[in-house]
């Protein structure tokens, strides 16, 4: 099945600017099980979502949208994060800026161990309730939380927005590394211009972003593997988002955790939109890519 169910003239392998990678994989998920299943429901659920955007006027899948999934993964999750990775760098090589749907969070450390391969210059911008900055996690360095922590130390900087959850020694470490996080409830009497400012200061020119669902208020997303009361809501999210492609060069991002079900949920409806918004907003918003039709 296609993403926003798109017919063959906008989903060709080749000419797609967009490409829409699921990632159907849980390994080291520590409460509520079942994110293997969001990118099938986050797909399901874009057959339903308009395709005319009303704030930007237009309707992003005219640049091409092609959908991929990662197969053979098995029971050793290094390696298949490695694979994950793999399958990611071989359509970002062939230009695409590619949208990945997991899953859980740990696919990012893969991802972005490939990403660092090919761009040597790389920020990472994290929108996400946890810091997922443990070092060690459930017997794995390489757990959902310890994704930040291993993306770290292959990336040139981060920023994280809307954290509200963290260990001591997580806190400890960010503090020493000067990482700066902007908390969610700092972001209840913030501006969204000033939230993106703070992350322009932080980052380089080119950004990868992770989005984990979990971020938002569960007002937008109630199924997630570990929801935390209290996050952004949708139309101050959007315009940080926007923000962030108006001035950097968003090369890739992911959208994951969101646990995916066999019934149609609101959760899947809304993240499938935010997928199709972000796609939006890289192609005729950015200065970088900019483009007009």
């Amino acid at each position: 099945m296609e993403f926003l169910s798109l017919g063959r003239k906008f989903t060709n392998q080749e000419k797609s600017k967009a490409a829409i990678l699921s990632v159907p994989y849980e390994a080291t998920t520590s409460f509520i099980k079942g994110c293997s299943k969001g990118p099938e429901s986050i797909i399901e659920a874009s057959s339903h979502v308009e395709l005319f955007d009303d704030e930007l006027k237009i309707k992003p899948h005219v640049v091409g949208i092609s959908s991929h999934i990662v197969g053979g993964l098995d029971n050793n999750h290094e390696l298949n994060l490695k694979k994950i990775g793999n399958k990611f760098l071989d359509l970002y090589k062939k230009g695409k800026f590619v949208l990945s749907l997991g899953g859980e969070h740990s696919i990012s450390i893969g991802i972005v161990d490939a990403l660092s391969t090919t761009e040597k210059s790389i920020s990472v911008i994290q929108f996400d309730a946890h810091a997922d900055f443990r070092n060690y996690y459930q017997k794995s360095n390489f757990s959902h939380a310890c994704t930040m922590r291993r993306i770290y130390e292959k990336v040139s900087s981060i920023s994280q927005v809307g954290i509200r959850s963290l260990s001591n020694p997580e806190f400890n470490f960010m503090k020493k590394e000067k990482i700066e996080p902007i908390y969610a409830w700092e972001m209840e009497t913030m501006d969204a211009e000033s939230i993106i400012e703070r992350v322009r200061r932080s980052t380089g020119d080119n950004v990868y972003i992770t989005f984990d669902v979990d971020y938002f208020s569960t007002e937008v997303i109630q199924d997630t593997g570990t929801p935390e009361p209290g996050g952004p809501g949708w139309y101050k999210t959007l315009k940080i988002l926007k923000g962030i492609f108006e001035c950097k060069n968003v090369v890739s991002m992911d959208i994951v955790e969101l646990i995916g079900s066999d019934e149609p949920s609101s959760s899947s409806f809304s993240t499938a939109l935010l997928a199709r918004k972000c796609i939006g907003y890289k192609f005729f918003c950015s200065k970088k890519t900019k483009l007009s039709f």
